[in-house]
């Protein structure tokens, strides 16, 4: 995940930001298991970070890292959920 990290915000001189880099490394990070590797594809799915914006996706991995255990994984699926229902709260 440090790379992917890296990736995200750059050093100058060492390192060029790179969005899909970010996402790449955080891809290989879940191989091995990370769930920190699974949040961070979540969040990059879900805010279009390196990859297409895709909040339905987003959520599979954040229920992926939820899983194995990842808080803020399981902060972000209740933030979602209590996002939602305050929507359709606002319709009934």
């Amino acid at each position: 995940m440090a790379l992917s990290g890296w990736y995200l915000t750059g050093s100058d001189a060492v390192l060029p930001k790179s969005f899909e880099d970010a996402y790449l490394w955080a891809r290989k990070a879940c191989d091995k298991g990370s769930s920190r590797g699974h949040f961070a594809v979540g969040y990059y799915l879900e805010h279009g970070i390196g990859v297409k914006k895709n909040k339905k996706e987003a959520k599979k991995w954040y229920k992926r890292a939820a899983s194995m255990g990842d808080k803020k994984a399981i902060a972000r699926l209740d933030e979602l959920k209590l996002r939602k229902t305050s929507i359709l709260s606002n319709f009934f």
